[in-house]
């Protein structure tokens, strides 16, 4: 607080002490001395006046003494020397009870001179020497006047007391509120205070406000009252920016002693003087100065956020408040003690080129959207976030608006924006795209076997995905330019089952195996691109499925939204590889009495197995049903050849089911040997030739007729070879074959007399086994004919050659088997003998082994036993002699099931009850017995069935079995117990030999069941 001391006094503003001496005896009062007082003698005899001294000069002036010694001043004498009383004279020894400072002296002369009594008179008189007396013995002479005057010392004690609080010493302005302040304040603080800090009111002051502010009380700069009990506090308020000045000018009475420093030959002297009017002073204080803020200018600072790929759509930028510096008021303000808000806008333009920089939006720039956000200070990070829907380039640009800001719009200066298309605030948006496509097979749709199949595949980007545009590595620019993404697709080919079309399905089946993968590149949308496997594949449907898997994507795989797969099974991504059949055949003649018929037996393969029944789909087309089987004459001296095929006589035609299988004897009667006039054949080649059309999944197919064993030649006269056969078992050369093992059937091929073979010539003759019943092939398990051949190099008429086929004796069992025979030279057939009637061809199969057992209690031969241990034989006969070879071992096998259950029996252990015996019958009628020995305690009332099995010798093939439940002659009662009798050592004797384990003989097996 800013003071300044003043050495005059105020008004006279404090209370009339009125104090008043006692009654006292008339004094003597030596002139100048006038109106009341004490006069006294110290103690060295001289003489002292307490009180007021006539002024020489001016009638009604009063002086008060300062120095004891020298005389009075005369009347009418002229003081010398006259100055102000200041400080600077006061002494230093006065006591503090009764120091005044000469502007205290001065208020109580004015307001005390005119009370003219005794003690008021001594009092001041008293203040002037203690205070001010120059004489060198005043300190002695003023230490008695308290014994002699007690009642007006104490009165000059009141009085500087009260000089001290009533007196203006300083004058103050608190300040203003803080140095640096915003639209409002106050100053304050502004008070008259006396030498101990108390207040004086009633001091008149004017404040005068110098820069942009206003009292609120008066609307203007100026403010003027009288100081109070209190500081006194002015409110203001701002009227623009800037620097505020202000002070306060304090009037006050001018306080002036005048002392009258004498030549030493009278008394010095003070007194208020003559005072026509009384002058005012104005003292002025001045205040600290102080900023006041009307409004400011609010910006920022902003920074894109950018990402290389804009993954989620999201854009993002990021604005650092701040004050415009170069403003007036540089600040952010604040109102009532709190920031004052400000709203900023930030707004998002895009556009698919690079923006041009301009101070002000281009007009038609296309808004994305704009979001608002308000900050209370500078420094302060505002985020600002929107949604795009579509890549491209976005530009943020910020603004503050003074009418956004409601309540606060007088804060902001003026309306700012940052700018359009500036660098910080402009990014690339691009995204990821998901890759698809479609595909189609194409001229892939039927592939041949040796084709590796392929698929066409058109890729686009997922118009659902993002904004559905394939995304291209963008120039600086231009969202026009740059080159696309690439992507690496993979295209499996899938099958599940060949012969049946894929099922669409969105997933690919778990059980559908993978034939090849390839990866192909497509440097983006629209460029149509292939895929073959890099080897042709099995015949049969396949699908493709494509793919974008994230792995194969490298450093692009940023961009690529990976896992899109088309469907599985989709018809314009199924394809075919056809199969290839072959077709076996061999021609076949047939003696009549009419002629001779030609036919052919067909041994087709390569078909798919479900050929015929497919009636198309997925773009396939249904199946040929059928093939043409056609005879073909070509004339003596005609080649048979390819290039011939067409000058070849077309005999006839039949259809054949287009279908995996065997056909024999496929023919017509139509397929007959030509004639001539003369009723002989017409020498010349017969070729069969098969021929099919194909269809989407099996290739076309035409047999050669170069084929020889597809070629019957009547050759001209004179002869045509024929030959006589004779089939028996080679082992004994019987006409009966054996039951077990495999057989042997010796075909003895002879020439037949008149007609022989070219000697010379090396014939194949080939032989097989026909069922005379059925009149068909005897087939092995793979769905072949049982075939021998042999070669033959007549040196004669008379050679012969024995052609000799093994056949499984259980595959001839009851049959009756007549053997076929065809002679070929180079594959061309010259002989056949196929009669089925023929007795020297024929040969018997063995019956069917059969076998008949009996199950009896060994003991007796019935078939009961009691309960304990038991030993039962079963006896196994042959239901017919060709059952057992006599000589040979078999091994006969049996297990007891208990009947009640229907499951084999087993012991406590669990191990089911078999026997089994070595068997070498001396004849074809022997029998076989197993002995079972077992403890039947348990089995009270249970009926034992024996089923028994019969091997082969040395190996596991059942000969034959015996496993009738219901059979009686293999079941045994096992009885019920008698009561109990009372037992006996014999009985003890049984029972202890049936714990101690079996009883009886034969050989037991026991097997654990399962």
């Amino acid at each position: 607080m800013a003071s300044a001391m003043a050495g005059m006094s105020a008004l006279p503003l404090g209370q009339d002490l009125g104090l008043r001496s006692p009654a006292q005896a008339a004094v003597t009062k030596i002139p100048p001395n006038t109106g009341e007082g004490y006069p006294f003698y110290d103690s060295s005899g001289t003489y002292h006046w307490l009180g007021a001294n006539a002024d020489p000069v001016t009638p009604g002036v009063l002086n008060w003494c300062i120095e004891f010694g020298p005389v009075p001043i005369k009347a009418n004498a002229q003081m010398a020397d006259a100055r102000e009383l200041t400080e600077q004279v006061q002494r230093g020894d006065t006591a503090p009870s009764l120091k005044v400072a000469p502007a205290q002296m001065y208020w109580l002369l004015t307001k005390y001179e005119p009370v003219d009594t005794a003690d008021s008179r001594a009092a001041l008189a008293i203040l002037a020497h203690a205070n001010y007396d120059v004489a060198p013995q005043a300190a002695g002479i003023i230490a008695e006047i308290p014994a002699k005057f007690p009642s007006a010392y104490a009165l000059a004690e009141a009085y500087a007391a009260e000089s001290r609080v009533s007196t203006p010493q300083s004058f103050a302005t608190g300040g203003a509120q803080r140095e640096d302040a915003v639209r409002t304040g106050q100053v304050g603080g502004i008070a008259s205070t006396n030498t101990d800090g108390s207040l004086i009111p009633g001091v008149p002051v004017t404040v005068t406000l110098v820069g942009p502010a206003v009292f609120d009380t008066t609307g203007t700069g100026t403010w003027a009252g009288v100081t109070g009990m209190e500081p006194i506090s002015l409110a203001w308020t701002a009227t623009g920016n800037g620097e505020v000045s202000y002070s306060a000018h304090f009037s006050v009475p001018r306080q002036v002693l005048r002392y009258y420093a004498n030549d030493g030959s009278v008394q010095d002297m003070i007194t208020r003087g003559p005072q026509a009017s009384i002058e005012m002073l104005d003292i002025e204080q001045p205040g600290t100065p102080f900023r006041v803020h009307y409004d400011f200018q609010p910006l920022g600072t902003s920074q894109v956020h950018t990402v290389e790929v804009n993954a989620d759509g999201a854009i993002n930028d990021t604005l650092t408040t701040a004050t415009d510096t170069s403003y007036v008021n540089p600040h952010w303000m604040t109102d009532a003690g709190q920031p004052v808000p400000v709203v900023y806008r930030a707004t998002a333009y895009w556009s698919r080129t690079r923006p041009a920089q301009t101070d002000r939006v281009p007009q038609g720039a296309e808004k994305i959207g704009e979001v608002t956000a308000t900050a209370t200070g500078p420094d302060q990070s505002l985020e600002a976030s929107l949604e795009l829907g579509k890549r491209g380039f976005v530009t943020w640009v910020w603004e503050v608006r003074k009418a956004d800001q409601g309540a606060y719009e007088s804060y902001v200066a003026a309306d700012w924006l940052d700018g359009y298309g500036l660098p910080e605030e402009t990014s690339s948006e691009n995204f990821d795209f998901r890759p698809l496509g479609t595909s189609h097979v194409s001229s892939w749709k039927v592939n041949q076997p040796e084709e590796p199949p392929c698929d066409t595949f058109t890729p686009a980007a997922d118009p659902s995905y993002r904004d559905g545009e394939w995304t291209r590595l963008v120039s600086a620019d231009s969202f026009d330019d740059g080159v696309y993404v690439p992507v690496v697709y993979t295209a499996t080919a899938y099958r599940l089952d060949p012969e049946v079309l894929p099922v669409t399905a969105e997933q690919v089946p778990a059980e559908a195996r993978a034939l090849g993968s390839v990866k192909v590149t497509a440097s983006g949308p629209g460029q149509e691109v292939q895929a073959c496997l890099d080897q042709s594949v099995a015949p049969g449907f396949l699908t493709w499925v494509w793919q974008v898997q994230a792995e194969d994507q490298a450093a692009h795989g940023r961009w690529i939204a990976s896992g899109w797969a088309d469907s599985y099974g989709v018809a314009e991504e199924t394809t075919s590889t056809v199969y290839r059949t072959t077709i076996d055949s061999s021609i076949q003649v047939h003696a009549t009495k009419s002629g001779e018929y030609l036919s052919d037996d067909l041994f087709v393969e390569g078909f798919p197995s479900n050929h015929g029944d497919f009636e198309g789909g997925m773009g396939f087309k249904a199946d040929e049903k059928e093939m043409t089987q056609s005879l073909l004459f070509f004339p003596d001296g005609q080649e048979v050849t390819e290039a011939n095929r067409a000058r070849a006589e077309l005999i006839a035609s039949v259809k054949v089911p287009a279908r995996n299988g065997t056909y024999f004897h496929v023919g017509s009667t139509s397929f007959k040997v030509k004639k001539d006039d003369d009723g002989a054949a017409l020498p010349g080649t017969y070729v069969f030739v098969t021929d099919f059309a194909g269809d989407d999944r099996t290739a076309a197919y035409s047999s050669s007729v170069e084929d020889a064993s597809e070629q019957y030649v009547v050759a001209p006269p004179p002869v045509q070879p024929e030959i006589e056969t004779t089939a028996s078992d080679k082992a004994d050369g019987d006409k009966v074959l054996p039951a077990t093992g495999d057989v042997t059937i010796a075909d003895q091929v002879c020439q037949k007399e008149g007609k022989p073979l070219e000697v010379g010539k090396t014939y194949t003759l080939t032989a097989r086994a026909m069922d005379k019943e059925t009149g068909q092939p005897i087939m092995d398990d793979d769905g072949r004919p049982f075939t021998g051949q042999a070669q033959l190099t007549p040196s004669g008429p008379s050679d012969c050659a024995v052609v000799e086929v093994r056949i499984p004796a259980r595959l001839l069992h009851g049959k009756t088997i007549v053997m076929f025979e065809n002679v070929t030279l180079d594959g061309r057939t010259v002989a056949v003998h196929t009669d089925i009637e023929d007795e020297g061809q024929t040969v018997t199969g063995a019956l069917v082994p059969e076998v008949g057992t009996t199950l009896t209690d060994s003991s007796d031969g019935d078939h009961e036993v009691s309960p304990g241990p038991v030993v039962l034989e079963d006896r196994v006969c042959p239901k017919n002699v060709t059952t057992f070879e006599p000589g040979r071992t078999y091994e006969v096998q049996g297990r007891l099931m208990d009947k009640k259950t229907g499951k084999p029996l087993t012991g406590k252990e669990g191990q089911e009850v078999v026997a089994s015996a070595s068997f070498t019958p001396s004849s074809a009628t022997d029998c076989a017995v197993v002995s079972f020995s077992f403890d039947a305690r348990t089995l009270a009332d249970h009926r034992l069935v024996a089923f028994e099995r019969v091997y082969e010798p040395g190996s596991q093939v059942i000969l034959a079995s015996h496993e009738d439940l219901d059979d009686a002659a293999q079941t045994v009662h096992v009885i019920k117990p008698l009561p109990p009798l009372v037992q006996t050592g014999a009985t003890v004797a049984l029972v202890a030999l049936a714990a101690a384990g079996l009883i009886g003989s034969g050989t037991v097996l026991s097997r654990t069941r399962r």
